[in-house]
């Protein structure tokens, strides 16, 4: 909670090795416009959405903690995880097939 009330120069004094801000992070629009793609020709938005998802994402290559953000989303181990089932349930569905 004490964190919560300091501001962000306050809070900066009380970091102990180098950040990198949000701010020198660009959106994943960004980036792909650098490469020459457009979000808009691969995405179908509604006329509700204020912001695209490639506005909203980020994608970072370095140390995550060095980040001065307040979540960080890996979805990696997700990923694993449900890669490991898809391929358990294929091995039951195949033995399920043989014996039957």
């Amino acid at each position: 909670e004490r964190l919560l009330k300091m501001t962000l120069e306050e809070r900066r004094k009380e970091y102990i090795r180098d950040y990198v801000p949000l701010s020198t992070i660009v959106s994943w629009k960004e980036e792909m416009r650098s490469k020459g793609q457009n979000d808009e020709e691969n995405t179908q938005e509604t006329p509700q959405m204020k912001k695209s998802f490639s506005e909203k994402v980020s994608l970072y290559r370095g140390d995550i903690t060095l980040l001065e953000v307040d979540a960080i989303v890996n979805a990696g181990e997700w990923f694993t995880f449900l890669y490991f089932l898809c391929y358990v349930f294929m091995i039951l569905n195949i033995f399920y097939t043989l014996w039957v």
